[in-house]
């Protein structure tokens, strides 16, 4: 579909390792003055974190969530047998049980991930697992929704590593890691992060 061929070729074209890059609140005022109702809302639908409450109808997004699901199970795994034990209780299936384990690259980039000893640089390694495989998604999409679904996902992705990059994201990610340490292990991880400057 071409519907979208101005609106497309307007946007900048994002890069992972770019400092300059639109924010999501002018990208949607941007796709605002564009879309339909429908596909306007499809499009704001495309947030990260997952909603894991609903699965998307459109197959890129449906695509996205099975990947992530996965990565995130494949997380969990991983950690729990770092210490020894069950992950059963932070796997998340999907509606119909499955967990999306075995998906492309899921184990990969959960094991480069689990391997790095700073939490910054783990999360980078995901970020750019999240950047690859929106690369694979936007394969045969050139001016229709998906395209500009895909474009939000890469903005959110760009809008989170930048907050890390800060140096005052660095404070604020070790407080949300040890909350989720303290959550998901019963324990505080005191572990300091590595200075990602």
């Amino acid at each position: 579909m071409s519907q979208y061929i101005y609106t497309v070729a307007s946007l900048p074209t994002p890069h992972f390792d770019s400092d300059n890059f639109l924010s999501v609140e002018e990208f949607l005022e941007i796709c605002g003055r564009f879309m339909g109702d429908r596909d306007y809302a499809e499009l704001e639908s495309a947030v990260v974190p997952l909603n894991t409450e609903q699965e998307p109808d459109n197959p890129v997004l449906a695509e996205w969530h099975r990947r992530k699901r996965g990565l995130q199970n494949q997380l969990a795994v991983l950690r729990a047998a770092k210490r020894e034990q069950s992950a059963d209780k932070h796997l998340r299936p999907d509606a119909d049980g499955r967990l999306h384990l075995e998906l492309p690259g899921v184990l990969e980039a959960a094991r480069a991930a689990s391997q790095e000893q700073s939490p910054l640089r783990a999360e980078e390694v995901l970020l750019r697992w999240e950047w690859g495989l929106l690369d694979e998604l936007e394969v045969g999409h050139f001016f229709d929704l998906e395209r500009l679904i895909i474009y939000y996902l890469r903005l959110q992705v760009l809008s989170r590593k930048a907050r890390f990059n800060r140096p005052d994201g660095e404070e604020r990610f070790k407080e949300v890691y040890q909350g989720v340490s303290r959550n998901f292990y019963g324990s505080e991880d005191t572990t300091k992060p590595e200075n990602n400057t």
